[in-house]
């Protein structure tokens, strides 16, 4: 899915389920943020919020701490960076196409394995107990108890987050976040919702058939787009050259039904009962024509998300997001700053004197739902493996930075 939804649609249905307009546009800013953030470069700060403090490598001779961001999106300048199985296993699986299960429990990565289709995303709801449900859900459940527990600007954080994962397995459905051949796919029609024209040219499927084959990579955006009834073509197996698993979905019915399942969801987190189906017939009509009619630039989509929610305010800016909401203070740096941070051996574009609470929260809340995705819902010294990686990362970019490279040179001179 695109901002269209994980924004626009979520603050609409925050909104709907009653929830306040701070709550709500937090809940949305948070779940589209998934997509925006791509920091992947150490920061270097004087100083660090006690939660962050074990998620931090302390240096007491400089009394400097350093954060390695926990990622949550790649650009599609990074592409290189996204055919690493590292990145999918750290990124693009946990955020985009989460497994039923957690990667811990699969032996299908090989290459050729056979069972590399159980990968692929399944469709998660709400239904069941939290011992039967796939793991996103699983998640949402317990989110939704720990802000029964104690209401505070994590919990809604972490609700927002894990909203982007659930409604990504609606759209995402049959596709996997690895490079591999259960990815390979074609597409045969696109649709437009609102008028049923044949808009398959648009998707440059011929071109984007070519690419790796990572998450939904070789269908463009069809299967995000709110607008769009797809037909596309699949393998069954490695060696299915007619690709012969056929995906037929409408995808405005489909993330109604979605809509739907947030809201009540969101409703039940406020301790209200679900929609019933008269109420849900009542505002079903103004989720329907803005899924359908809101397209093109973030003033576009705008005037239609306002034209069905004249009482909700749109605005975002992904931007504005990280220098406020998450802000790094001071990144433009006076020349002593710029000396003091190369005396200690800091490349200056990785230096930060402050950072708001919120930005150390989002990156503890991604590593840990990275953790729950790859490894399972279990104890674990989060400080301790997290600072292993930090380090290793830490050490690889300064050589990086040293030699004058990009992490991203690195990688495309490995594939070239």
């Amino acid at each position: 899915m695109d901002k269209n939804y994980h924004y626009f649609a979520v603050k609409a249905i925050a909104h709907t389920a009653g929830f306040g307009e701070a709550e709500a546009q937090a809940i949305a800013t948070y779940s589209q943020y998934v997509d925006d953030y791509n920091e992947t470069k150490p920061r270097i700060f004087e100083d660090v919020p006690k939660r962050a403090v074990p998620f931090c490598i302390h240096d007491p001779k400089k009394n400097k701490w350093t954060l390695l961001s926990v990622t949550t999106c790649l650009g599609w300048t990074d592409y290189y960076a996204y055919m690493q199985e590292e990145k999918q296993r750290n990124i693009t699986v946990p955020f985009h196409f989460i497994t039923k299960n957690p990667l811990s429990e699969y032996t299908c990565f090989g290459e050729h394995d056979k069972d590399r289709h159980t990968l692929r995303v399944e469709k998660a709801d709400m239904k069941g107990s939290t011992r039967f449900v796939p793991l996103i859900s699983a998640m949402l459940c317990r989110a939704r108890d720990q802000l029964w527990i104690k209401w505070n600007n994590e919990t809604i954080m972490r609700i927002g987050m894990l909203l982007h994962i659930f409604a990504d397995t609606h759209s995402h459905q049959s596709f996997s976040g690895f490079w591999g051949w259960e990815n390979h796919s074609w597409i045969y029609q696109v649709k437009d919702k609102k008028d049923k024209k044949d808009i398959t040219k648009k998707y440059n499927r011929n071109f984007y058939y070519t690419l790796p084959s990572i998450g939904h990579a070789n269908v463009n955006t069809s299967p995000d787009d709110s607008f769009a009834i797809i037909s596309l073509a699949q393998k069954k197996d490695e060696h299915d050259d007619k690709y012969s698993k056929t995906i037929s979905k409408d995808n405005t019915e489909r993330f109604l039904l979605l809509s739907r399942e947030i809201l009540d969801y969101l409703r039940i987190c406020l301790r209200k009962n679900p929609v019933s189906d008269s109420e849900w017939d009542n505002i079903e009509p103004q989720f329907r024509q803005a899924l359908i009619e809101a397209r093109g630039n973030d003033v576009e989509r705008t005037k239609k998300w306002q034209k069905y929610f004249p009482g909700v305010i749109f605005k975002y800016d992904s931007n504005k997001v990280l220098n406020e909401s998450l802000s790094l203070a001071n990144t433009q740096m006076s020349t002593a700053e710029q000396e003091a941070a190369e005396s200690i051996g800091i490349h200056p574009n990785v230096f930060a004197l402050t950072g708001s609470e919120e930005f150390f929260m989002y990156n503890i809340l991604a590593y840990e739902i990275r953790h729950e995705v790859n490894y399972g819902n279990r104890n674990f010294d989060s400080r301790e493996r997290h600072i292993v990686e930090a380090e290793a990362k830490l050490k690889e970019y300064m050589q990086l930075e040293a030699a004058g490279l990009t992490i991203g040179d690195k990688k495309q001179d490995s594939y070239l």
